[in-house]
């Protein structure tokens, strides 16, 4: 299952948000995702080499979306701190820093 993020038009400045649905489904799959890791470290559950595999191949199918959608969450949160940092206006050093990473963090999270 191959999953693809939403890109801006090219001549968009901003980010285009992600749709709430789809968040909410990436957020379900890395729930889903922390559960079999969960049942994968049990000693109970080591000893069924067939739930093993079964456990293994569910969490290899969606290991990839979710760790992209981890990516996609932290550098959405390092946009925030940025932005408010810039909002701040406290530090001019730290603002000035902000500003400078702020756009590159912004393309980073649209791919």
């Amino acid at each position: 299952m191959r999953l693809c993020f939403p890109r801006p038009a090219p001549f968009s400045p901003l980010p285009l948000p992600m749709n709430e649905r789809l968040i909410s489904k990436l957020d379900d799959l890395a729930t889903q995702f922390d559960e079999l890791e969960g049942q994968l470290a049990d000693p109970a559950v080591a000893q069924n080499h067939e739930q093993v595999r079964q456990l293994s191949v569910k969490r290899a199918a969606i290991a990839g979306i979710v760790e992209r959608y981890g990516r996609y969450r932290r550098l959405q949160e390092q946009v925030g701190e940025h932005q408010a940092i810039i909002d701040e206006n406290e530090d001019a050093g730290l603002v000035g820093l902000a500003r400078d990473e702020l756009p590159d963090l912004r393309e980073q999270s649209q791919v």
